[in-house]
């Protein structure tokens, strides 16, 4: 009789730990370098586009922050972006001052809004963070191992440009 309440108890440990499991994409699969191109669009001039060979070098360095550097013959940037899980990929989206510049809205943290209505993390964050008409910029697609990402620029002074990227995995 006493046996009863003791599989009991070991069936719903056992349960509530598969429950608890996460079945998301681990962030650290974004992390590595990227070869690829970046193409600089040159639309108010009457040239072709330029495109050059690029490096990416994507690293996390916190709560759902990425720090990505970005090297090509005439660019070497580093930047700062927010990502959230969408299914096997990550989306992702500015940060900080470069949010509230681009979308006119204060930033709130991303973990602030997990699990939403069972919705992804990107689903949540397009729903609390932004209107319909906001736009961005890349992201990781998980299936073939690749990073894009367009920088928008001042079409007055500068062309924008599109890093395509892939990383070995080896």
């Amino acid at each position: 009789m006493r046996t009863i309440p003791i599989l009991a108890s070991l069936l719903s440990m056992t349960l509530l730990l598969f429950s608890c499991e996460s079945d998301e994409s681990a962030p650290n699969e974004i992390e590595g370098t990227y070869y690829g191109t970046i193409v600089f669009d040159l639309e108010n001039s009457k040239n072709y586009n330029q495109i050059e060979e690029a490096v990416a070098e994507v690293r996390i360095t916190g709560d759902h922050e990425l720090e990505i550097h970005c090297s090509s013959t005439t660019l070497d940037t580093i930047f700062r972006l927010n990502y959230f899980e969408h299914g096997d990929d990550f989306k992702v989206c500015l940060t900080g001052d470069d949010f509230v510049n681009m979308y006119h809205t204060p930033f709130t943290r991303p973990m602030e809004m997990q699990n939403m209505h069972g919705a992804s993390q990107w689903m949540n964050h397009l729903q609390t963070m932004h209107t319909q008409e906001d736009i961005h910029f890349g992201g990781f697609l998980s299936e073939n191992n690749s990073f894009e990402y367009t920088f928008l620029m001042d079409h007055n002074t500068l062309p924008n440009m599109h890093l395509s990227g892939y990383r070995n995995r080896n």
